[in-house]
């Protein structure tokens, strides 16, 4: 079981600190437990006072789905780190498979398993930087988002077409979309033919059309804008 708090300079924004850790760190294998139903939510944290590279943690961890969850308060939303595909963010500060030390992070159960084990294979030598200018540009991937001028709340989704994705939710290409604990942010997201919302979706790019439902969500009456990136580099329709 997890527990998520919120933990910073004001109720609604944090401006950085050092923080400060007393005792011997975790080293070796850490083995935790997680929920045991499949498509279940776990909040894990980073146990080492070392970064972690998602990558090799995820191939020792193969009973969650190739991506994971981080709330951003820059955003007020969650933002992924997807590597169901090619491997990509939905922004925000999100921009690298790097989790740092002590961070927490969801993940979500593509099995009915309840292990996953943090190893010393997984740390990485240099903490990198999760703020960066530029995100990952693939070809046949559509950047939405959807957000307001009056408030810093913003939800950002991922399209993807790929020749071997399907209009049902699998775990190759997509990623459930889970609602911020801030009530007030908005949201864009790509609805399966079982009517599942996903903040990341992978369609099928051999289609002659292909109708897309979108369902965007406020709770704060006022003007809201939806961007859309990457158009000019749709070439599957």
């Amino acid at each position: 079981q997890g527990f998520e708090i919120w933990l910073a300079t004001t109720p609604t924004a944090f401006a950085g600190g050092t923080p400060r850790t007393i005792g011997a760190p975790p080293v070796g294998s850490v083995p935790v437990t997680i929920g045991n139903a499949i498509n279940e939510y776990a909040l894990v944290g980073n146990p080492y006072a070392s970064p972690l590279d998602w990558t090799p943690l995820r191939a020792a961890n193969t009973n969650v789905y190739n991506y994971f969850y981080v709330f951003d308060e820059t955003t007020h939303n969650y933002e992924y780190w997807d590597c169901t595909g090619a491997c990509a963010s939905t922004g925000g500060k999100l921009t690298s498979g790097i989790i740092p030390a002590y961070q927490a992070f969801w993940v979500d159960n593509e099995t009915a398993s309840s292990t996953f084990t943090f190893a010393e294979s997984h740390k990485v030598a240099n903490a990198l930087d999760l703020v960066k200018n530029q995100l990952p540009v693939e070809t046949n991937m559509l950047r939405m988002k959807i957000y307001s001028g009056n408030r810093p709340n913003a939800h950002n989704s991922i399209l993807r077409f790929k020749s071997d994705a399907t209009e049902n939710f699998n775990g190759a290409g997509n990623a459930t979309f889970r609602r911020s604990k801030d009530l007030s942010s908005p949201s864009l997201t790509v609805m399966t033919s079982e009517d599942r919302p996903l903040t990341i979706s992978s369609l099928p790019d051999n289609r002659t059309s292909l109708d897309i439902p979108l369902t965007a969500t406020t709770y704060i009456p006022g003007n809201y804008k939806i961007d859309f990136k990457n158009i000019g580099l749709i070439t599957a329709y």
